[in-house]
């Protein structure tokens, strides 16, 4: 009997032994690839951190714009200045005639309706600008200024800048303005003692109360009257000596404009 459990025993630790043996074993296997497989999930989750970052960051954009703040500053004054000028009442429509009652006919053969005409492109308002700037001194005293707006029969009104005024059917409106060539564009003829600028801008819009070609005339007689005035020279839009070629340049553009404005049905 002693023999029999000494024999038991010793098969019951071979059959633990092998167990153990064989579980260590199966985990050696097993260990590479589970080491592969958080590697690869590792990498995984990078690279979706990093994809959500990427995502999170909005690219950004930043311009100089310098040398464009007056010119638009300036359209946006003249918008604003045309909006107002350009107000009128609206005249109610006449009522329409009711028609009377007429005895029913018999059904007539309908006529295919015609097409619709297309309606004509907009065209857009054409922006005309001059600069008077200062001379060698760099700039413009403003009793000065006042003095010579006021003797070229520029009046000071609303939007607090100079205007030539012209009589139409509606009453007095801009023909062309005159503004400060310093943001925000205005004056303050009570201050003028203690005012001082570079220059002034000249602009007007077209289509407006007078014929294109006249109006340019007559702002550019002007800017010529106020340079003279003021010992200062006359710029072009791009704040540029104004040429005669330069000259010759508008008046072409205003000829091509008005052109297209009569194909249009515009002034």
């Amino acid at each position: 009997m002693d023999a029999l459990r000494w024999i038991l025993l010793i098969l019951a630790l071979v059959v633990l032994a092998g167990i153990y043996l064989a579980g260590r074993m199966r985990a050696g296997r097993r260990r590479p690839r589970d080491l592969m497989d958080e590697a690869v999930e590792r990498e995984s989750l990078e690279q979706i951190h990093i994809r959500a970052d990427s995502e999170r960051k909005a690219p950004s954009i930043h311009a100089a714009h310098d040398d464009l703040d007056a010119l638009n500053d300036l359209e946006n004054l003249k918008a604003r200045v045309v909006e107002e000028a350009r107000e009128r009442p609206v005249v109610p429509a006449a009522p329409m005639p009711v028609s009377e009652p007429r005895p029913v006919e018999a059904p007539r053969a309908e006529k295919a309706p015609a097409p619709a005409a297309e309606p004509a492109p907009t065209l857009p308002d054409k922006l005309i600008v001059l600069h008077v700037a200062a001379g060698p001194s760099g700039h413009i005293l403003g009793v000065q200024l006042k003095a010579a707006l006021e003797a070229d029969g520029l009046e000071f009104g609303f939007m607090e800048i100079y205007h030539r005024m012209v009589s139409t059917e509606q009453g007095r409106t801009p023909l062309f303005s005159v503004a400060n060539m310093l943001n925000p564009g205005t004056f303050d003829p009570a201050a003028m003692d203690d005012f001082s600028t570079p220059g002034v801008s000249l602009f007007l819009q077209l289509p407006g109360p007078r014929e294109g070609m006249e109006s340019f005339e007559t702002m550019l007689a002007c800017a010529e009257s106020l340079a003279a005035r003021l010992g200062g020279q006359v710029l072009d839009a791009s704040r540029s000596s104004l040429t005669p070629q330069g000259i010759e340049h508008i008046r072409e553009g205003i000829r091509a404009w008005s052109l297209k404005a009569r194909m249009a049905g515009r002034r």
